[in-house]
């Protein structure tokens, strides 16, 4: 019997509510939209783990330009160094392997430029230029005359 009038005032309740009016919808406004922008050129910035990789925390260059992170691999392979890869605006271009030498070349790092990347490269070593004939004394005066 309880039970019965605990129902009964519920339904007197919510047939109350259905009979008050309601609020009437107002013209459409504008949708509010949230975008997340990820940059990583910004301090702090760590993407999800990746197996197989660490991440690098991008860092302040001696002159103040900021170096953003970058992903290198988690284990060396021997004879090979690891290019960083390197940001084309909010896009990763991953790395790769190159060698560790080669011969009569030198290794130039890329570098990041006004925002843009400048990619490395082996550059010629140039030979060191010949020895001269040896210098000859000076016979135009005498130190006596």
């Amino acid at each position: 019997m309880r039970t019965l009038a605990i129902l009964l005032i519920g339904l007197m309740l919510v047939g109350t509510a259905e009979a008050r009016p309601r609020h009437r919808p107002g013209p459409p406004g504008p949708r509010v939209g949230l975008r997340v922008v990820i940059n990583p050129w910004a301090f702090g910035y760590a993407p999800a783990p990746r197996a197989g990789w660490v991440w690098v925390d991008g860092q302040y260059a001696p002159d103040g330009t900021w170096i953003p992170g970058y992903w290198r691999p988690a284990v060396d392979q021997p004879g090979w160094i690891w290019v960083p890869g390197h940001w084309d605006g909010g896009s990763y271009v991953e790395g790769y392997w190159r060698e560790a030498s080669r011969d009569g070349f030198v290794w130039v790092d890329g570098y990041y430029e006004g925002g843009r990347w400048v990619p490395g490269y082996w550059e010629p070593v140039a030979p060191p230029p010949p020895p001269g004939p040896p210098p000859q004394p000076d016979t135009t005066h005498h130190p006596y005359e």
